[in-house]
């Protein structure tokens, strides 16, 4: 069933056009904070800290919850990329967009960082 789940998702982005720097910049910075999160559910000397997260998976969240958070968040960034690139939305409107995310997401993966959560392996100090 998994095999099928990914054959069908890699057809269906068979069809779709390449990223925008600044969107693939966003999925980039993104996976680091997802990375980051999934660290934050195996270790109990860390919680999630970001208001909104912590209130739609919890401060603690299961490896799960961090792994389905971080693929819904990049799957709805692209699609508001792809929906304001459709609409024909003024650059001006696109490239808000992709700059207030991709500094609010750089913010995030730092003070992560600060605080000794890692992208593979976090340790309690």
């Amino acid at each position: 069933m998994k095999a099928f789940a990914l054959v069908f998702l890699l057809v269906g982005c068979a069809n779709t056009p390449p990223l925008t720097r600044a969107e693939l910049t966003w999925q980039a910075l993104h996976a680091a904070d997802s990375l980051q999160t999934v660290q934050i559910a195996r270790s109990d000397c860390f919680r999630e800290s970001n208001a909104v997260t912590g209130r739609l998976i919890g401060d603690h969240p299961s490896t799960a919850g961090a792994i389905g958070w971080g693929v819904g968040m990049a799957v709805a960034h692209y699609g508001v990329t792809r929906w304001l690139e459709s609409i024909d939305a003024p650059r001006w409107m696109l490239g808000t967009w992709q700059a207030m995310t991709i500094v609010d997401t750089a913010d995030a993966v730092k003070q992560n960082h600060d605080q000794g959560i890692g992208l593979i392996d976090t340790s309690c100090n």
